[in-house]
């Protein structure tokens, strides 16, 4: 069984909440020591199989198998691999669809799908904007980013909103993630470092 990285955890939560890091500071990532992503279509295969808010009895039944339930920090996610690639998802006590997220191991494995984006972009986008108009200052067709989660997040007055994760990762380990909200809005916005997602970069 292939470990769950613990970024893969929070993600599957979308509760990437971090403070600010000293840039001086940023460790060096360390080797690749799995494979890059080559094909989006292999790698979204599992994952655009499985529909929020839908019942885990229909999701078993498209995807032939009940999957492989593991305990994580996060709680419980169900996946479903092929090779090394695939989803995880995460249930509310009602068995319907509460997240799921692309199944990896390291998130630099992304990097040839993505396109490389500039850092210095997000000096240049603001909270609540279009997000097609952020997607197309990031680089459009030649920097596409990917979905790499997606949830339902429920506030402090029990309102359920969905939200999309998208990344952008360089080759250096530089990264950028922008939340979508189901209005098409940008409601997150935040650039990592790998081997330090608990920490933005400035």
């Amino acid at each position: 069984m292939k470990k769950i990285p613990a970024v893969l955890c929070s993600l599957l939560a979308l509760l990437m909440l971090a403070a600010c890091a000293d840039t001086a500071a940023r460790p060096t990532p360390p080797p690749m020591t799995v494979e890059p992503f080559t094909s989006r279509e292999e790698v979204v295969e599992l994952y655009d199989q499985v529909f929020i808010g839908e019942k885990r009895a229909d999701l078993e039944a498209r995807m032939g198998s009940e999957g492989e339930r593991v305990a994580t920090h996060a709680g419980e996610t169900t996946q479903w691999l092929n090779g090394n690639t695939g989803v995880c998802v995460v249930f509310w006590p009602d068995d319907t669809v509460r997240a799921k997220t692309l199944y990896f191991e390291d998130t630099r494995q992304f990097c040839p799908l993505t396109g490389p984006v500039d850092l210095s972009i997000v000096n240049f986008m603001t909270l609540d904007m279009d997000a097609a108009s952020a997607l197309m200052m990031i680089g459009g067709q030649s920097a596409p980013g990917i979905e790499l989660a997606c949830a339902q997040i429920e506030n402090s007055a029990g309102v359920i909103s969905e939200t999309r994760m998208m990344i952008w990762v360089n080759t250096d380990g530089t990264m950028l993630q922008m939340d979508i909200s189901t209005a098409d809005r940008v409601s997150e916005i935040r650039t990592y470092l790998y081997g330090a997602e608990d920490e933005e970069l400035e």
